[in-house]
């Protein structure tokens, strides 16, 4: 799996985990209620949040899950191949 790939996954993860907190801040700031209605508000907001984090963890699981099946797939297929070409050329010699 090349590095970068990984890198910006978890940077999309971050920054999408960021701009949730931040929206749901702003969006309370910004919007006059009442403290019943604010903690209303930031209830709601936090368990959406948890809900969007949830999601990206699990996406982000499937995708590095993903990543590592084809990665044991290559290793087996490497290994194969060296084992098949030491046989080659101990017959060879």
């Amino acid at each position: 799996m090349p590095e970068n790939e990984s890198s910006r996954m978890g940077k999309y993860v971050a920054g999408f985990v960021a701009g949730s907190v931040a929206g749901a801040v702003l969006g309370v700031l910004m919007a006059p209620a009442s403290g019943k209605e604010t903690r209303k508000r930031i209830t709601a907001k936090s368990r959406e949040l948890a809900r969007k984090a949830k999601l990206a963890v699990e996406t982000s699981r499937r995708f590095i899950n993903g990543k590592k099946a084809k990665l044991a797939a290559a290793v087996q297929a490497g290994k194969a191949a060296v084992r098949t070409e030491v046989a080659r050329l101990r017959k060879v010699a």
